[in-house]
């Protein structure tokens, strides 16, 4: 299913679950203002992250794409392990450049 279709079943937009996944890991870390920023933020992460869907197309050739290191973040999070959480987001982000550079 494409993103211009996907409200059309009753699915949300593409990168709703990842959004709120790391509004849940902002605001583990109990911080009104890094909370309120991140809120600010939605809708241009929402934009982007969908785009970035679109482009890499990340999730036609692979659906779960992500779910191992969101899976591994959250375990770090709840551990209370704020290296491990790092060392996942900048995996995560060190994986996401290169795919982009490879565009």
């Amino acid at each position: 299913m494409n993103a211009p279709t996907a409200h059309l079943s009753g699915a949300p937009p593409p990168g709703v679950g990842d959004i709120a996944l790391h509004a849940a890991v902002v605001g583990a870390a109990h911080n009104p203002v890094l909370t309120g920023l991140f809120e600010e933020f939605v809708p241009v992460l929402q934009s982007g992250l969908t785009e970035l869907l679109d482009l890499l197309e990340l999730r036609a050739a692979d659906p779960a794409h992500g779910d191992a290191s969101h899976a591994a973040l959250v375990e770090a999070v709840v551990r209370g392990d704020a290296d491990a959480a790092g060392r996942v987001l900048r995996e995560e982000l060190r994986g996401t450049l290169e795919r982009l550079q490879a565009v």
